[in-house]
């Protein structure tokens, strides 16, 4: 096995993993009568299936080939309808069990990763890149991964795996959400437009935005293009906000959540409306006159 796919195997060892309590309680019942649905065997099961789809990402997909059958997993190396598969090498941050059927016994898996795109379309890469920013298609992105594991009936309850792998696919965390995130530098026309002064020379291109400093306030301007779609309204909506840390996603959204609402019910009144955006970008504000390519 590769290095990547070995520090990927590791990284899903090492995975927070957690059961939403939903599931657990069933799992003190079932586990009662059946050792296959114990917390431990039910969290090992999971760990196993997604270090076999890090070992078929690698071009080794045998032990994916094993517990499932080729229809069922195709998908999780590349997504339906995409000109992309997943790369070697993601990284896996956080597991889910998030779903426990006791008929016909099947657990249902989240796992968040980071990882890379292999385009096999050059104008789908040139799409994806523009859609971020001018951020390269091949960057490290964050996405999501959906497994269902189905129990095997003709397994005993000493089967070492009694699951096989029944569906599963991956898509970007854009794709997931419904809408597009960036976290990018302002760009030169919207440097003068908000200053009414030339943009620096420097400020050209895609820069990676550093998450944190140490003590040096930051600028953001968050803003959103968004959608009350029973009533066809279409509109914009911002906020600034400073700190030291770039918002995370979760950040952002709950700070333009309530511009976007005021822009929705300025425009069509009072209700009970149920606007969605379809695009969310984090863009750190330039300060005049101070701009380098080092500054973060």
């Amino acid at each position: 096995m590769s290095d990547p796919a070995s520090a990927s195997i590791d990284a899903v060892r090492r995975a927070d993993l957690r059961i939403y309590p939903s599931v657990t309680n069933k799992i003190e019942v079932l586990a009662e009568h059946d050792s296959r649905f114990t917390a431990d065997r039910l969290a090992a099961a999971t760990r196993a299936a997604i270090a076999a789809w890090v070992m078929a990402l690698d071009w080794d997909q045998g032990r994916l080939v094993e517990i499932g059958e080729p229809h069922d997993v195709s998908y999780l190396l590349q997504p339906d309808r995409r000109s992309w598969r997943v790369a070697p090498g993601p990284q896996v941050t956080d597991i889910v069990i998030w779903r426990l059927e006791p008929e016909p016994g099947e657990i249902s898996i989240s796992f968040d990763f980071v990882g890379r795109r292999l385009f096999t379309d050059p104008a789908e890469a040139k799409r994806a890149s523009a859609l971020r920013s001018g951020e390269p298609a091949d960057a490290e992105i964050p996405c999501v991964g959906m497994i269902k594991l189905t129990l095997d009936r003709a397994s005993g309850h000493g089967d070492p795996w009694p699951w096989r792998l029944t569906s599963g696919h991956t898509q970007t965390l854009d794709e997931y959400r419904g809408y597009t995130f960036t976290v990018r530098r302002e760009l030169p026309g919207e440097f003068e437009r908000r200053t009414g002064l030339p943009a620096p020379s420097a400020l050209t291109g895609w820069v990676p935005v550093e998450p944190l400093t140490d003590g040096r306030p930051r600028r953001f301007r968050l803003l959103s293009g968004f959608a009350e779609h029973d009533e066809k309204f279409g509109s914009t909506a911002d906020v600034d906000f400073t700190g030291e840390a770039v918002p995370t996603r979760d950040e952002a959204e709950a700070l333009i959540n309530p511009a976007i609402w005021e822009e929705t019910t300025r425009a069509l009144g009072p209700g009970d409306w149920r606007p969605s955006m379809n695009w969310l970008d984090v863009i750190e504000l330039v300060d005049n006159g101070s701009f380098s390519t080092d500054q973060t």
